[in-house]
């Protein structure tokens, strides 16, 4: 239907898509596995770039930086181990970001806790 200025007037208001968690999925495996542009993409499948670029930071397989799980020793010092003895609490660091906990013993090394909780929230 057009108006009288020559404007096209959809019949029916556009309803917003909602996609599940598999089609998100679905839709960025497609996109990796060619070799459209994300624009090309998008449009042809009809989905936002804004939108798709969202689920392709979420649910991409190619990330360049990930979580790496790590082990850290704890090795009091001579100071620590007395202090410890005269403090029976147990003192950590909890750092909780959606789903995920990470507990830490309190530490000395400040860097070593900065890239810890770096690496906590560089997650997805």
């Amino acid at each position: 239907m057009l108006d009288e200025n020559g404007i096209v007037i959809p019949d029916k208001p556009k309803r917003p898509v909602y996609f599940t968690a598999q089609a998100k999925r679905s839709h960025v495996n497609a996109f990796e596995s060619n070799d459209k542009t994300m624009t090309a993409y998008c449009e042809a499948h009809g989905i936002p770039l804004s939108t798709f670029s969202t689920w392709v930071t979420k649910y991409s397989k190619k990330q360049g930086s990930a979580f790496v799980p790590v082990q850290v020793k704890n090795e009091p010092s001579p100071q620590a181990a007395l202090k410890d003895q005269t403090n029976t609490q147990t003192q950590h660091i909890e750092i909780h970001r959606g789903d995920l906990k990470v507990v830490l013993p309190v530490t000395n090394d400040v860097s070593m806790a900065i890239e810890i909780i770096k690496g906590v929230f560089a997650c997805n």
